[in-house]
């Protein structure tokens, strides 16, 4: 008798995980997504304020040496 109900619960845990399983992948894919831009957009960030430091320093002179 147990092995029947056994079998009824891993039964329905698969029927409940079949239901559930594509919103679930759906959810974790969105925020993987959601993620990776975040991160992305956070290094374009520091990407330009990399560059607008550089740009109020002033412009490089290359000297020539007289011999």
């Amino acid at each position: 008798m147990s092995f029947i109900i056994t079998i009824f619960i891993v039964l329905g845990l698969i029927y409940l995980f079949r239901l559930i399983g594509p919103y679930l992948l759906r959810y974790l894919i969105n925020k993987l997504i959601r993620d990776i831009s975040v991160k992305e957009n956070f290094g374009k960030q520091e990407k330009e304020k990399e560059n607008n430091t550089s740009d109020t320093i002033g412009e490089y002179i290359d000297y020539e040496e007289i011999d």
